[in-house]
């Protein structure tokens, strides 16, 4: 099992990677992170949904092409963790 928080342009999320997705469910319990907000999408479809959404001309998943950007998690289709 791999917990990772991943700092993104767009916002910090934290990323449980194993086996099967039942270890993975044990594991958001532990944290005690909500299953049911669990986000199923990856951060390049994030990336592209809000590039849509946002009509932003940039290609690029950067700090830099974000720097003027607040994006909150509504924008993103999530819930923030408690």
């Amino acid at each position: 099992l791999e917990i990772t928080v991943d700092e993104l342009p767009y916002g910090e999320f934290v990323e449980i990677e194993g086996e099967n997705d039942q270890q993975i469910r044990d594991m958001a319990d532990k944290l005690k992170l909500n299953w049911d907000n669990a986000v199923l999408n990856n951060y390049l479809g994030l990336f592209h949904k809000l590039k849509q959404q946002e009509k932003f001309q940039f290609r690029d998943l950067t700090f830099e092409n974000f720097s003027e950007c607040e994006i909150a998690a509504d924008q993103l289709g999530v819930i923030p963790a408690d």
